[in-house]
Formats: structure tokens, C-alpha cells, sequence
């Protein structure tokens, strides 16, 4: 699972951004609130904010994202305790408004929380200072918590079976336009990347992770893992050697032609 977070101000305009998610959103919880549209959600929000008058960004925004291979089964039950379990852990509950949405535009089911730092009696309840790194280890305690494997362990456990064919492949290919037939034909798209002085390296994006409907988010980053990322020894014109290697070992000799 991944939780990314951060402390900043808001608008009614984010507020509606969060409400509407091409008209896919779904309100999961709230607290504190009474209000529909944006503006009066605003203006509630902005009156208890306002109690404080030292704190700067009065306003938590989160991102919770579960791996796909839990998201698709959460009821709209399990994603509110999701999303109040994770602000529990930032110390905010029942003293502080929040607002959380489930999006569900993309592949990737996630939720987006607003929530005010500041509680009923104008104190800030979150530091924030550090706020990404806590939500970090956040969701490894919350995954760990639902018998969820981590990001990481998920991540681990595709590169080991990424690196695994790879290599199972490369024994039998001819050639690095065969290989990436190969694993293709195996569900991974292998994309090489040249530079002026040649091969420079190759990303293996598995099919299965790939999104039909991508977030911007996932439009701006790469999907799948770089040769180095799955193991710092594979590199990419060692394999073409080792594939040179192989075809030349399985030539048969030359044992003179008579003429």
C-alpha cells in the first residue's frame, strides 16, 4: 500500500476536485461536516481553521492507494476504517473535521482525504514536519495490520519472478528482438532504450500491471522496473553477449567442405 501526504491549504475548488472524479467519486466518510457543495464544505472547513492563527498550512491531503490485489474486494465499509485508521495514526479524530473519497476513474482504486489540523479549540494536531515519511510508515503498519503484504514485499516478489523468466528466456533466445518476443509471449513488454554510444539499458513493464485507464499520476510515471532495479548485476549488452555466446556454442563445427 502507498500513502502519500502532506500539509497545505485548501479551496473549494479542491474540494470539488475530490467530490467529482469524472462523476465516479463516492463519499466514503466524514466528520464535523454538514455541508454539500464545495463552498459551504469551504467555509466550514475555514472556520475552525481560522481559530488558529499561527499555523500556516492548516490542512492534511492524503492519497491512500491499496494494491490492486486488495482494493478490488474493499466494501465501502473497510475503505472508511481504512482512511480513519490512517488519521488516527496522524492524531486526528473526532476533534477535527475530515472529508474522504473513494476514486475509482482509473484501475486503480484510492481514496483522497481533506483533513483539518486543527481541532475544535483552535490547536494544530499535526506536525508537519516529516508528514511523507510518517505516511510511509503508516501504510506499512496498516497493511501489516490487515495481513496485507507491504509495497515492498509485493515489489520483491515481482522483480524475483520478473528476473526469473528473464533469464529462462535468455537461454532460449536467439537474438534481443527474440527475447523480447519471448517475454512478451510471456506477459512482460521488455522495452530496450539506445543511446548515441548503443544499448543503454531496458525496462520490464509486467502486462498485468498495466492500467487501461492510467491516472495522471501513472501517465507521467513509468511503469515496471529497469534492469538495474530488478538486480544491479543484470545488464543489458551482457545479455545480448551471453545470448552471441549461446548461438555460437550451438553452431555445429566446421568440419571442411569437399570439394
Amino acid at each position: 500500500m502507498v500513502i502519500s501526504a502532506s500539509t497545505r491549504n485548501i479551496s473549494s475548488r479542491s474540494i470539488g476536485y475530490q467530490q467529482s472524479d469524472k462523476e465516479q467519486s463516492i463519499e466514503v466518510c466524514r466528520n464535523g461536516l454538514s455541508g454539500e457543495e464545495p463552498k459551504e464544505l469551504f467555509s466550514e472547513f475555514k472556520e475552525v481553521a481560522d481559530l488558529n492563527t499561527r499555523a500556516e498550512n492548516k490542512y492534511v491531503t492524503a492519497v491512500i492507494s491499496p494494491p490492486k490485489e486488495y482494493s478490488q474486494n474493499l466494501s465501502l465499509e473497510d475503505w472508511g476504517k481504512l482512511a480513519e485508521d490512517y488519521l488516527k495514526k496522524e492524531g486526528i479524530g473526532k476533534d477535527n473535521q475530515y472529508l474522504v473519497h473513494l476514486h475509482q476513474s482509473t484501475d486503480d482504486k484510492h481514496l483522497h482525504i481533506i483533513a483539518n489540523r486543527i481541532d475544535y479549540g483552535g490547536k494544530n494536531q499535526v506536525v508537519s514536519h516529516h508528514i511523507g515519511e510518517r505516511a510511509s510508515k503508516h501504510a506499512e503498519v496498516l497493511s501489516k495490520e490487515r495481513d496485507w503484504k507491504t509495497a515492498k514485499e509485493i515489489s520483491g516478489e515481482k522483480k524475483l519472478e520478473i528476473k526469473n523468466v528473464l533469464l529462462e528466456e535468455k537461454d532460449k533466445s536467439r537474438s534481443l528482438s527474440d527475447l523480447v518476443e519471448r517475454m512478451d509471449n510471456r506477459g512482460y513488454i521488455m522495452q530496450i532504450s539506445e543511446n548515441s554510444k548503443g544499448l543503454n539499458g531496458a525496462r520490464i513493464i509486467p502486462k498485468a500491471d498495466l492500467n487501461a485507464n492510467p491516472s495522471v499520476l501513472e501517465k507521467i510515471t513509468k511503469q515496471g522496473f529497469k534492469l538495474s532495479d530488478i538486480d544491479p548485476k543484470l545488464k543489458i549488452k551482457e545479455i545480448v553477449i551471453d545470448i552471441v555466446k549461446s548461438m555460437t556454442r550451438d553452431l555445429p563445427r566446421d568440419r571442411g567442405i569437399s570439394m
